[in-house]
């Protein structure tokens, strides 16, 4: 498996995934706030876009709201090293 990278959503990035997975509207709006907000980050393997994580908050409260990881690459720790290594970090100093 080649390196995982963790990047910063656009909302072009946004857009395509979650068209790719069939998301609902409310997830793809909430999306598109947290990628527009800088609050958003995709995982890819090379060149392809593998998952999604958005950043969330309310009030006082950071929350992590959406993740996805492509259903190929599941099971390899990609939600949890996507958190850990980034979205985590950047979404409680938010």
């Amino acid at each position: 498996m080649a390196e995982i990278r963790i990047d910063r959503a656009s909302v072009d990035d946004v857009r395509a995934i979650q068209a790719r997975r069939h998301a609902d509207d409310l997830t793809m709006r909430l999306s598109l706030v947290s990628a527009d907000g800088g609050t958003a980050w995709i995982a890819r393997d090379d060149a392809n876009v593998i998952g999604l994580a958005a950043c969330d908050s309310m009030e006082e409260e950071r929350y992590l709201g959406d993740v996805y990881v492509a259903p190929s690459f599941r099971g390899q720790g990609i939600g949890t090293r996507s958190e850990e290594r980034r979205v985590g970090k950047e979404c409680r100093s938010r």
